[in-house]
C-alpha cells in the first residue's frame, strides 16, 4: 500500500512538471534543441570553417566573378546550416528575397507585420510591414528576429583561435567600460557559441547618416557622440581602423530605401553607435599612443578620405583623419551658422598625420566650441545635405509628399 502510494505521488509530480513544460511551449523544445546542437559537432561532420578569415572572404579575388559567386554560395550554405541552431536560441534568420545570392533579406512571413513593441537598446521601428524591412546582408552578418519579434543582427566574430575582434569586444563590454557614458559600442545582446565559433547578437539599427539634419543642434549631437567615442576607444588603446559612414548607426529602422527624412534626430530619443571591429587593433593599456606604428599590406586610404601613407603609420592618427572625413562631408554644412566648424574639421583631416590633434584633444576642443554656441545658433535650420568638396555643397532633396511613417511605439 505504501509502495503504491509512493509511486502515485512521484507520478503526480512528474505529470505536474510535464504539464508545466508543455504549457510554457518555448521551454522544452528550446532546451532539447540547444542540447542537440551542443552534441551535434561530436556526431556530425559539419561544413563550417573554423578560420575566421574564410568567413570574411579575405582570400577571395573581388575581380574574379566566378570565384566570388562560388565562395558567396558556399558562405550562404554555412548560414543555412546554422539556421536551426539560431532558432534553438530564439533567433529566426531573415529569408533572402531570391535564393542564395540575393543581397537582401526580410523577416517571415513577407506579407506579415511586426507585432512587438521595441524599447532601447532596440531601434525605433518606423516600418509597418515585413516586406518594407529589407536587410542588406554580408558574409559575416545576417538579420533576424528574436523570440519576441524584435529586429536583431547576428555576426560571427571569432573561430576557436581567439580573434582580435573578440578581444576588443570583451574589453569594450567589460563592466568599467559599459559604465562610461562615452561608450557607444553597439550593444551586445547575446553571445552564441557553436563548435568554437563565436557569434554576437546586436540590435538592428540604421546607418547613422541616412536621415537629414533639421537643426544645428542635431549636427552638434552626432558630432559630440562620435568624438567622445573615439576618445573613449583610444583611451582603451583600441584603434578602429575602419571609420566610415557605413559603420556608424542610429537607432531607427525606416522602410527600405527611405532616406533624407527629417524629424528623426531629436537628441532626446536619438542614440548613435559604432559597429564592426573586424580590422581593429588593440594594445596594452600602458602603450603610449604616439609610439604605435603599423604596416599593413592593404589599407583603403582613399576610401577613408586620407592620403596614402608609405611605410609604417600611426593607426590612431588614421582614426582621427577618417572621422574628420565623415564630419567634413556631413557636418561642415553648418558652416554659415557655426563658422568655427570648418577649421576644426580641417585640423582633423590635415594631410600631415603628426599635425592632427589626438582624439582627446579634438574632443576637448569641440567641447569648447559647443559651449560657445547660443540657443539661436543651435535651433537654426540646416539647409544643405552634404559637402561635396572644392567649395560645393549639395542642397537637400525635397519630397513632393513626405512619406508617412508609423508611430514607433518606442521608449528609451
Amino acid at each position: 500500500m505504501w509502495i503504491a502510494s509512493s509511486l502515485e505521488h512521484h507520478y503526480d509530480r512528474f505529470r505536474t512538471i510535464w504539464t508545466m513544460l508543455r504549457g510554457n511551449k518555448p521551454v522544452w523544445p528550446q532546451f532539447t534543441q540547444r542540447l542537440a546542437w551542443k552534441l551535434r559537432p561530436y556526431f556530425l561532420r559539419h561544413p563550417l570553417p573554423h578560420d575566421i578569415a574564410c568567413w570574411r572572404l579575405r582570400d577571395a579575388n573581388a575581380d574574379d566573378i566566378d570565384q566570388m559567386t562560388r565562395v558567396e554560395t558556399e558562405n550562404s550554405s554555412w548560414w543555412k546550416f546554422l539556421t536551426p541552431f539560431f532558432a534553438a536560441h530564439g533567433y529566426h534568420l531573415y529569408a533572402p528575397f531570391v535564393e542564395l545570392l540575393s543581397d537582401y533579406s526580410h523577416p517571415l512571413p513577407l506579407d506579415g507585420h511586426p507585432s512587438s513593441r521595441q524599447t532601447h537598446p532596440f531601434a525605433r521601428r518606423l516600418y509597418s510591414a515585413n516586406k518594407d524591412c529589407k536587410f542588406f546582408f554580408k558574409n559575416c552578418i545576417r538579420g533576424a528576429r528574436d523570440a519576441y519579434g524584435r529586429d536583431v543582427v547576428i555576426r560571427i566574430v571569432s573561430g576557436p583561435e581567439r580573434s582580435r575582434e573578440l578581444e576588443i569586444l570583451k574589453r569594450l563590454t567589460s563592466s568599467p567600460a559599459l559604465k562610461d557614458p562615452r561608450n557607444i559600442t553597439i550593444p551586445i545582446l547575446d553571445w552564441l557559441e557553436f563548435d568554437g565559433l563565436t557569434f554576437i547578437v546586436m540590435p538592428r539599427w540604421d546607418p547613422a547618416w541616412i536621415h537629414d539634419f533639421g537643426t544645428v543642434a542635431e549636427c552638434i549631437h552626432i558630432t559630440d557622440s562620435f568624438l567622445a567615442y573615439l576618445d573613449f576607444l583610444h583611451q582603451h588603446r583600441i584603434a578602429h581602423m575602419d571609420i566610415h559612414a557605413g559603420n556608424m548607426c542610429i537607432n531607427t529602422i525606416v522602410p527600405s530605401f527611405y532616406s533624407h527624412l527629417t524629424g528623426l534626430r531629436n537628441p532626446a530619443v536619438t542614440r548613435y553607435a559604432m559597429i564592426d571591429f573586424g580590422v581593429s587593433y588593440i594594445y596594452p593599456y600602458d602603450m603610449p599612443l604616439e609610439t604605435v606604428r603599423e604596416e599593413l599590406p592593404i589599407y583603403a586610404w582613399a576610401f577613408h578620405g586620407l592620403e596614402d601613407e608609405k611605410g609604417p603609420f600611426n593607426p590612431f592618427c588614421a582614426d582621427v583623419g577618417a572621422l574628420g572625413t565623415v564630419l567634413d562631408r556631413h557636418v561642415r554644412v553648418i558652416r554659415d551658422v557655426v563658422p568655427e566648424i570648418v577649421p576644426f574639421i580641417e585640423s582633423m583631416t590635415t594631410p600631415r598625420p603628426d599635425d592632427r590633434p589626438t582624439a582627446h584633444e579634438a574632443y576637448l576642443k569641440f567641447q569648447a566650441l559647443k559651449a560657445s554656441l547660443t540657443s539661436e545658433q543651435l535651433q537654426a535650420p540646416v539647409t544643405d545635405l552634404s559637402y561635396r568638396g572644392d567649395g560645393h555643397y549639395q542642397r537637400k532633396y525635397v519630397y513632393k509628399k513626405r512619406p508617412q511613417l508609423p508611430d514607433p511605439d518606442w521608449s528609451p
